[in-house]
């Protein structure tokens, strides 16, 4: 028996739906081959980036390098090619300009400008970039013949000071270091608190040096600092010398009011005014810059209110200074100036001086009634007269 025919297959392939059964076989196949890559780990791995071997040549890769400069110098520093007078202005003032007159008993401010530059341009300069402070523009004004030595400064810390500002951008005056002349140059205007009291000078003894100090936005600087030392770079920081003009003025405290005795005896005595609300003993203020000496007094026989033809006389008083015992002092004589002895009041904050006055005696001449300097007739106010000279 022949049996190598039972297992044959046997295909009955209707020519109608032939296309159909190729068709469904290659679906079958792409199916089967995807499930055979599926479970190969084909797929996952095609769009797997875990591992850094299947990165190689299929991202960008950056390099690094490493970068190396020198800087041989220092930036140059600013020069200050010109220092202003007062009122900014480029030639000293006359004489009488306003500007060179102080304000007696205050202060009042006195102006000046200076100009920089820099070999980097003016933008290297504090005031545009960078704002302009206390510890970037300053400018100084030391009196450099007068013990103390006084110094004014357009910094904050100084009283009533204000703090230098940037002006604008302008090439350097003509009376500027020679070699800036006509350079563009960046302005600082300063304004500077002058007291009654600082020293006054003239045309052949200007005391007060202007002086200036920069720091630009590279940290380099020119000029005084604060502390008075001074770095001075290529060129010499131009000199400016000025001066305020003498002010003599005083004033006496309380400015009004009487000195009260009231109710007094006959014979010696050493009786002084009531001190009421602080108007005695009298005080003489120094409210200038020139000293105040001698002071003296001026006194009157006093006039009977009652009876004007009685008087208590001048000659019954004597003045001191108010260390001194007045009734001890110098006695005044009618309508004639005396020096009351003070001692001279030297121009400085708060200068002062006190004077006492003391009645010695009541004689018989001497009606009872009131006397006062008031008396419309003969009554005449006594006169505090203070002379000014220079200062010890």
């Amino acid at each position: 028996m022949k049996i190598e025919n039972i297992y044959k297959p046997y295909f009955v392939i209707n020519n109608m739906n032939s296309k159909k059964v190729v068709a469904g076989v290659m679906i079958f196949s792409v199916v089967l081959v995807s499930i055979s890559l599926i479970s190969a780990g084909w797929f996952s791995d095609l769009f797997s980036f875990g591992d850094d071997g299947d990165l190689e040549g299929e991202l960008p890769t950056t390099h690094g390098k490493e970068v190396n400069l020198t800087i041989a110098s220092a930036p140059q520093a600013p020069e200050i090619v010109f220092i202003s007078d007062l009122g900014y202005a480029e030639t000293a003032p006359a004489p009488a300009d306003p500007n060179r007159t102080l304000l007696e008993g205050s202060s009042v401010q006195r102006d000046f400008e200076f100009h920089v530059w820099s070999v980097a341009g003016v933008e290297a300069l504090p005031g545009t970039s960078v704002a302009v402070t206390d510890a970037n523009a300053l400018l100084t004004l030391r009196d450099v013949i007068n013990a103390p030595n006084r110094e004014r400064k357009s910094s904050g810390a100084d009283p009533n000071a204000v703090t230098c500002v940037y002006d604008r951008d302008a090439v350097a005056p003509a009376g500027a270091i020679p070699a800036y002349v006509g350079q563009q140059c960046r302005v600082y205007r300063c304004s500077v608190a002058m007291q009654y009291y600082d020293d006054y000078g003239a045309d052949a003894s200007e005391n007060w040096e202007v002086r200036a100090y920069v720091m630009d936005n590279y940290n380099t600087e020119e000029g005084y600092k604060t502390d008075g030392i001074m770095i001075d770079n290529a060129q010499a920081i131009p000199l400016r010398v000025t001066y305020f003009n003498r002010l003599d003025s005083s004033n006496l405290v309380p400015v009004g009011g009487a000195m009260e005795f009231g109710t007094v005896a006959y014979g010696p005595q050493t009786t002084q005014p009531a001190d009421a609300g602080g108007i005695y003993p009298l005080t003489m203020r120094n409210t200038g810059n020139s000293a105040i000496n001698p002071i003296t007094v001026n006194g009157t026989n006093i006039p009977g209110i009652s009876d004007n033809t009685k008087y208590i006389l001048a000659s019954w008083f004597s003045v001191s200074e108010a260390s001194f015992n007045p009734c001890v002092g110098t006695a005044l004589v009618n309508n004639v100036f005396v020096d009351s002895g003070m001692a001279q009041i030297n121009n400085g904050p708060g200068a002062s001086g006190d004077l006492r006055t003391c009645l010695t005696d009541v004689e018989a001449t001497a009606s009872i009634q009131s006397y006062s300097t008031t008396e419309p007739v003969n009554g005449k106010a006594w006169v505090i007269n203070s002379d000014f000279v220079a200062p010890a």
